[in-house]
């Protein structure tokens, strides 16, 4: 009986084991240390201006888009903006968002479309159902943080990679901090009840004036519908005098 009760309390420890070197160990996140990520994080991902080009390559039902873009981000005048151009060079699709106020310019339509940062949609024009506000964050390489929100646990993937998690009702964001690199790897974001789920990964990062940025980054959105979106840096310069 009493081998019995053994074997099994071994292998159910086995199990467990086993699980948790899958998933990683959830712990709690001692405000400190989560403080300590932030100095560290703020400290290598701060940006006061950035511009780039590459290419971009978007997905979306059956339909898949490709070509160039341009970039160029601004703390202060606080700005952000994308062209999407085709074939030749021709501008398939130009936003700039300035302060509260967003800009769209596109020939297929009929006039520039113009208004309030809370009133755009991204997902009409990629796919992908992101925040604009989060937007020029994400296109860097950082997540936009509620620094006043203490992460509701955190599960240490490896020496280096920690994910934290942070849950809203049904709303998730999670995103994975290599402490080694300094660097966030990836983010993701999602409502439970709706099984919808977007998914940035940060890739190829190179350092640039000291700061580290990925010059990947795909954009993967599940829900109603599956949309892709990747861009690819050829060039990016940031805080230029």
């Amino acid at each position: 009986m009493k081998g019995s009760v053994l074997i099994t309390f071994l292998i159910s420890l086995l199990l467990c084991i086993t699980g948790c070197a899958k998933r990683g160990i959830i712990v709690t996140c001692p405000e400190g240390d989560y403080e300590a990520f932030l100095v560290e994080y703020t400290s290598q991902c701060k940006i006061d201006s950035l511009s780039g080009n590459g290419s971009f390559d978007i997905k979306r039902f059956d339909d898949e888009f490709f070509g160039n873009f341009s970039i160029f981000y601004s703390e202060k005048p606080r700005r952000w903006g994308i062209t999407l151009y085709g074939l030749f060079g021709m501008v398939l699709l130009q936003i700039e968002i300035k302060n509260d106020s967003f800009n769209i310019f596109s020939p297929m339509l009929d006039k520039p479309v113009e208004g309030s940062v809370n009133d755009f949609n991204l997902e009409d024009y990629t796919g992908i159902p992101i925040s604009p506000i989060s937007v020029p964050f994400l296109t860097t390489g950082r997540v936009l943080l509620d620094t006043l929100q203490l992460p509701s646990y955190c599960i240490k993937k490896n020496e280096n990679l920690i994910e934290f998690i942070f849950e809203a009702g049904s709303n998730n964001k999670i995103f994975g901090w290599s402490s080694l690199e300094n660097r966030i790897e990836y983010y993701m974001c999602g409502k439970k009840e709706r099984k919808e789920l977007l998914e940035v990964k940060f890739k190829d990062f190179r350092n640039i004036d000291t700061i580290s940025l990925p010059y990947s980054i795909l954009f993967i959105y599940k829900g109603k519908e599956e949309a892709h979106l990747k861009l690819n840096y050829r060039y990016i310069d940031v805080n230029p005098n």
